[in-house]
């Protein structure tokens, strides 16, 4: 008597075309980028006239672009800005931009500060590539964002882009500022 034959597997069906496996492949790549924190980077918006008018109004005109605040005595040191890329399992530290520490000055604020900066960023979306740099300007990188802090001695800009590329560019333009 002949042996029987076995099968193994299971008793769902796979896709059997090209187009089948194509939509299952796209969705197991989706399960998995969700599953392991992947984010879509933000598109980059450029500001509108009303925009700008709105960020800038109280900011006078000489600190539109660049503000004093990125130039000497007032910019004082650069360092790296380190972030973390996820892997499979673990965190890998990478350049990710610039802090830039500035001197305080009576009357400034880490508010003021948010928005001299933020009105300069406006204005060079408005001014377009038109605009000529009187200086290297790590806050026009293409996804650069930037938040501000404080210690005791200093406020500090951290300026970061979304990978090491943007980060190298970002701390070599923060590193012009200031002649290092």
């Amino acid at each position: 008597m002949p042996a029987k034959a076995r099968h193994f597997g299971s008793s769902c069906r796979g896709p059997e075309t090209h187009g089948e496996r194509a939509v299952l492949a796209l969705s197991v790549a989706a399960a998995i980028a969700g599953a392991f924190g992947c984010e879509r980077q933000p598109v980059h918006h450029v500001a509108t006239p009303d925009e700008v008018a709105g960020l800038c109004a109280g900011v006078p005109d000489a600190e539109r672009d660049p503000p004093s605040m990125l130039k000497p005595p007032e910019l004082e040191s650069v360092r790296q800005a380190m972030g973390e890329r996820r892997m499979i399992k673990s965190y890998v530290q990478e350049l990710r931009g610039a802090e830039l520490f500035v001197r305080p000055t009576p009357g400034t604020s880490r508010q003021w500060i948010a928005r001299d900066l933020n009105c300069h960023v406006a204005f060079h979306d408005i001014a377009g590539p038109g605009l000529q740099e009187t200086s290297p300007d790590p806050l026009v990188v293409e996804e650069a964002h930037f938040t501000v802090d404080e210690t005791e001695v200093a406020f500090v800009i951290r300026i970061k882009g979304a990978n090491k590329v943007e980060g190298q560019e970002i701390l070599a333009r923060a590193q012009q500022l200031v002649g290092q």
